[in-house]
């Protein structure tokens, strides 16, 4: 009980963080799920990700992101590091749906879109 106290106390608990790289940079608690993430990364297609609000999905996005973009970097210790075979690294498009979840018409969510892709998205290097 002792040893749960000193855990639940500490800045080891990422409440309210969904940076996987800066959770790893910090040091802090990450449940290991990259098992899961080789699993889906090594399947061919298109997923489609749900789960309830609050539930880990830009997290769980974000360790994709890194992993694509910066290869076995943050991952030391992580039960991914002994199964990723990839050796190459790659440019990430990173686009926020949420800047465009407002609109009265297709041609109006178009505009957006494409604002956002003009303005601020880039391959994140």
């Amino acid at each position: 009980m002792e040893r749960l106290n000193k855990i639940s106390s500490s800045s080891l608990l990422p409440m309210g963080r969904s940076g996987f790289e800066s959770l790893r940079k910090s040091k802090q608690i990450y449940v290991d799920k990259t098992e899961m993430i080789n699993a889906i990364a090594s399947c061919n297609g298109a997923f489609f990700l749900t789960r309830p609000r609050r539930f880990g999905k830009t997290l769980l996005v974000n360790t994709f992101e890194s992993l694509f973009k910066h290869g076995l970097e943050y991952f030391k210790g992580l039960i991914i590091e002994q199964e990723w075979k990839e050796s190459h690294c790659y440019p990430v498009l990173h686009l926020d749906f949420s800047d465009c979840r407002s609109f009265n018409s297709f041609a109006d969510f178009s505009a957006k879109f494409a604002s956002m892709l003009s303005r601020g998205t880039k391959f994140r290097q």
